[in-house]
């Protein structure tokens, strides 16, 4: 979620997986981040602190990849 597009630190997505964390929420259901603006140390903050599940970026999209990620996060449940 980059809300505010001048905003070049892009830290609102990470802000919000914290939001997450600090109320409980994040445990309770897998999150997929989809990124045209990611670094690698973000992606790495999102693995290590958040347990995101995958971290795909825009730059490389692919449908097919977004369904199999989907679809091998959804079989774990």
């Amino acid at each position: 979620m980059r809300l505010v597009h001048a905003d070049l630190s892009n830290q609102d997505g990470i802000d919000l997986l914290g939001e997450l964390k600090k109320r409980g929420l994040g445990t309770g259901m897998k999150v997929i981040i989809l990124s045209a603006f990611g670094t690698k140390e973000q992606m790495r903050e999102a693995f290590r602190d958040y347990k995101v599940a995958d971290f795909l970026s825009k730059d490389n999209f692919n449908r097919r990849v977004l369904r199999e990620s989907v679809g091998v996060f959804s079989l774990r449940v």
